[in-house]
């Protein structure tokens, strides 16, 4: 809280009251990257659960994962009203000055991750956005390779074996029917997926599928739906690229020893205060 005299002058760059508003404003800012990367990572993860069948290891890590995007969001959206709060607990004399503080201080946003001592819940919080990220990059990428070399017209040719339908549900494309069965590569079987509805125990010619792991087992009908394919899973993928290089630099940093002298005195005056 801020004094009587802080009320009634403006603060300067130097000013208890600016440092700790600036100290807001930097954090309040990664919670907002929190939040739209949670949702954006929820958002795809629905969009792409959509277009798989019910079952499997691929299927429950993807629901997975979309539990944990939306509970991220929800964590973040209520840091984000939190931090917000603090801040208006400043008086707009103090407030102007930190946000020039903050405009102008060199704290990028990957370079500076949340100490897991100083703000553990957000340590916490970016950790399972970076897994969940992770996983799911990894369960989608021999999907995006499939759609790849569909378009490419590599592959072979197999035969499908229709079994059972499942119904796949999307929040703005409504609820189709798909149909499980049986692939047959060289002899053989393993389970697959056609996107659409056809008879059953009727067998009939497919392209193979490059990569059958992960959504892999997935089958392709056209190359409109190779395209759609490619796109979103490239745009997951790409944040999977992203979540690793931030885990890494986060995971080097932590092993060199020592923090450059800079840095060893800003982290000695925090603690002072």
């Amino acid at each position: 809280m801020t004094s009587g005299k802080q009320h009634g002058r403006t603060g300067t760059a130097s000013d208890p009251a600016v440092i700790a508003a600036a100290g807001l404003l930097h954090h309040r800012r990664g919670w907002i990257w929190t939040l739209v990367v949670s949702a954006a990572g929820f958002i795809v993860a629905v969009a792409v659960t959509a277009n798989v069948a019910t079952g499997g290891t691929p299927y429950v890590l993807l629901h997975l994962v979309e539990v944990l995007m939306l509970l991220v969001f929800l964590v973040s959206l209520t840091m984000v009203i939190v931090e917000t709060a603090r801040l208006r607990r400043h008086p707009p004399a103090v407030r102007g000055p930190a946000r020039a503080v903050h405009r102008t201080a060199p704290h990028p946003v990957l370079a500076h991750p949340h100490d897991r001592h100083r703000h553990p819940v957000a340590y916490a919080v970016g950790w399972v956005v970076l897994a969940g990220w992770i996983v799911a990059g990894v369960v989608i990428f021999p999907r995006l390779v499939d759609s790849v070399a569909y378009l490419a017209g590599a592959g072979g040719r197999a035969t499908f074996t229709p079994t059972s339908y499942v119904q796949q549900c999307g929040a703005r494309t409504g609820c189709t029917v798909a149909t499980n069965g049986v692939l047959e590569v060289d002899g053989r079987p393993s389970a697959a997926t056609w996107p659409a509805q056809v008879p059953l125990d009727l067998p009939f010619t497919v392209r193979e599928p490059v990569w059958r792991w992960g959504l892999g087992s997935g089958l392709i009908n056209g190359a409109g739906s190779a395209i759609g394919t490619f796109v979103v899973c490239l745009l997951f993928d790409g944040g999977t690229v992203l979540a690793l290089y931030i885990a890494a630099r986060h995971w080097l940093g932590r092993t060199r020893r020592g923090r450059p002298p800079g840095r060893q005195a800003r982290y000695r005056s925090r603690g002072r205060r």
